[in-house]
């Protein structure tokens, strides 16, 4: 239940939300790398973490630049496409800097909803990407990528993260309320 608390303290726009919890605390990734279907490290444009290209621009270009990588390309909506999958990078006012992105969440695969990484705290399942929205934490979604579904198989984790997802599943089963 704590987990819950903490969740909707952090992101109000949760309480009326239909969402839930889909994996235990983790450390070890990101947001960054969960939209890119990756547990096993953080995702970041820096030199002290991994990103898949030299660029290491922490700006709204350099993460497109970096995920089109992985067969992202821009497209100009959120909506589910049957054959498709879509990743929202999130952007906020920091340090004032404006649009520096802040979060990525990734599309359901069958249009359920936006999964996403919530700093070290859980994966979570959320309807819309507005869910997020409320408080100063993540901005609001800035850019939408998209990529076909022989993409994700071809060139990512796409069946790490097929394991990946059941392990949670089974994880949140044996604990729904968190933990």
């Amino acid at each position: 239940m704590a987990a819950r608390i903490e969740i909707e303290r952090t992101f109000p726009g949760l309480r009326i939300a239909r969402w839930q919890l889909r994996s235990p605390t983790d450390r070890n990734y990101n947001c960054h790398a969960w939209a890119a279907c990756d547990s096993t490290k953080r995702w970041e444009p820096s030199p002290d973490w991994y990103w898949p290209i030299s660029n290491q621009e922490y700006t709204v270009d350099g993460f497109i630049e970096g995920y089109a990588t992985l067969g992202y390309s821009l497209c100009d909506n959120p909506n589910y496409e049957v054959g498709f999958q879509k990743i929202a990078i999130y952007t906020v006012m920091y340090m004032g800097i404006p649009d520096f992105p802040s979060h990525t969440a990734r599309q359901h695969v069958f249009g359920k909803g936006w999964l996403s990484k919530l700093g070290n705290l859980e994966d979570i399942m959320h309807p819309t990407l507005t869910d997020l929205n409320t408080g100063l934490v993540y901005g609001k979604p800035a850019k939408y990528l998209k990529r076909s579904w022989w993409s994700a198989i071809t060139k990512s984790r796409t069946f790490h993260c097929g394991w990946v997802t059941f392990k949670f599943w089974r994880h949140r089963k044996a604990h729904p309320l968190g933990g």
